[in-house]
This record gives C-alpha cells, structure tokens and sequence, in this order.
C-alpha cells in the first residue's frame, strides 16, 4: 500500500483486493463498491489500475485507487465525445483521458511523477504534446509512415490527416500540428533519406545524375541551358542548401522526386518503434 497527499488528505492505492478490504473496514467501518471500468467512473469511486498493460509502469500488477476529480476535456473533438473520450479523471497517483478506447491505460506508478504537480498532467513527465515532440530525438512509428508519404509526393497535411486520425479535429490546429512535425531535424531528415533510399533502388544515384548532367553540359548548344544545368549541379553539390522547407512541403507535397510511393515503400526496411 502507498499513499499520497493533497490539501492535507491522504489518499491510498492498495496492492491488493484483501489489503483494500480490510483497510477500509478499519477506517470507516464498511467497504465501498469498485467500479467495473475506470474509463467510466464518478468522483469517489474505487477502480482498478491498468500498470501491467503500461509498459512504463514500474508497477507489475493492478492497482486499486479512487477517483478525485473528473471534469469535461476542453479540447475533445466529434470523435472523441462519439466514443465517451470527452472527459479526464484524477487520482493522487495522476490524470488520464477516459474513453472506451482499449489503448486507455492507467497507471498507479508515483514515481513516474518527479514533482507533485506532474499529477495534474496527462504525461506523467509535465510536458505537453508540442514539447514532447520537440524533445524526441527518433522517428515513431506513425512518424516514420508519415516521412514515407511525405516522400512520395503527398501533401503533409493529408498524409497527417492520413495517419493520425484527424476527422473532426480543427484545420488550423491540424495545420499548426504539421508545422510543427515539419520543422523537426528527424522529420526532414526522413524525408530526404527516404527518397534517397527510393531513388537508389531504382538505379538512381549521385553517380548517375552527375553523368547526365555531365553529358547535357557537353552536348547541348544553348549557353543559357548549360549556364542552367551548371547552376543546379552546384546546388546538388551544396552550393543552395539541397533540404525542402517546411511552408514549401505544405504547399506543394514533395520535392519533385518523380518517384512513386510503391518505390518509396519498398526502400524502408526499418519499422521498430
């Protein structure tokens, strides 16, 4: 058994069905009722943990716990509210979204939360979404589909709409959510090496651009296309900085690679999380 306080309340999670029996019979004299699934529990309500379904849960069996507070989630979208996803809930332990999504986990793992406020987070660490991303140094597995499509030639916004679920969300917040992938070294980075990975595939390398360049610079009679020719073999050289911006891959899709998403698809080897 732990325990935690707020406001000068104690609050206790049991390791057990016995534990919690005979504790709360020697504080109050009657043992309360726990709840059949914390995704649908009221405040005062007892419920079991979900730890052994949390890989990051340092505690390897379910808990008992009670519910402190539950409130509306400000943000829920359509989707959410359609699957009962529109609130989150509390414990001394921290704060989860409810929802009869299976992928729904709550853990009892006070360690987890460095300060006390961290259980008033739904990432036990305190960061929020757009700081997590930032501070992520490898590509996720959604991530890494999402570079695959952005590869190809799809527009970033409906490859994000694509893979992560946006139906019903709010276009900017969408856009702004893209933005933010896109402006992310890892991200970049995929995109160029999955290209690159395709374009070898297909027997296309810096070798082999270089000698048709090489032989249109020699064969062509126009000064104005050798001058062109010239000035982009720089560019590919390093001379012009050769990574795609983030506002032009909103705009456009892909940097003109010409390669499909079949050749894209068939370069990736690599798909641990």
């Amino acid at each position: 058994m732990e325990s935690g306080t707020i406001l000068e309340v104690e609050h206790f999670v049991y390791d057990s069905l016995e534990e919690f029996e005979t504790h709360q019979m020697k504080l109050h004299g009657i043992v309360p009722p726990i709840a059949e699934d914390w995704r649908r529990a009221k405040i005062g309500d007892w419920v079991w943990s979900t730890d052994v379904r949390d890989p990051k849960s340092k505690i390897d069996h379910n808990r008992i716990v009670q519910v402190l507070r539950r409130r509306p989630l400000k943000d829920a979208c359509p989707q959410d509210v359609r699957y009962g996803a529109n609130f989150y809930m509390g414990t001394v332990v921290g704060t989860f979204r409810q929802g009869m999504s299976p992928s729904r986990i709550m853990d009892t793992d006070f360690s987890r939360r460095k300060t006390n406020a961290d259980r008033y987070h739904f990432s036990p660490d305190g960061l929020s979404d757009e700081q997590r991303i930032k501070k992520r140094q490898h590509l996720t597995k959604k991530e890494r589909y999402f570079v695959v499509r952005v590869a190809t030639g799809i527009n970033p916004i409906d490859a994000y709409a694509e893979i992560f679920s946006t139906k019903g969300h709010d276009p900017q917040k969408t856009r702004d959510k893209v933005l933010l992938l896109l402006k992310q070294e890892r991200i970049m980075s995929g995109i160029t090496e999955g290209t690159l990975k395709a374009a070898k595939s297909q027997g296309v390398d810096p070798e082999f651009i270089f000698k048709k360049f090489k032989k249109f610079i020699e064969t062509t009679e126009s000064d104005n296309l050798k001058f062109d020719a010239l000035k982009y073999v720089g560019e590919l050289l390093g001379i012009q900085p050769d990574q795609p911006t983030s506002a032009g891959l909103l705009g456009a899709g892909v940097f003109g690679s010409g390669l499909n998403r079949a050749q894209i698809e068939a370069a990736e080897v690599d798909e641990s999380d």
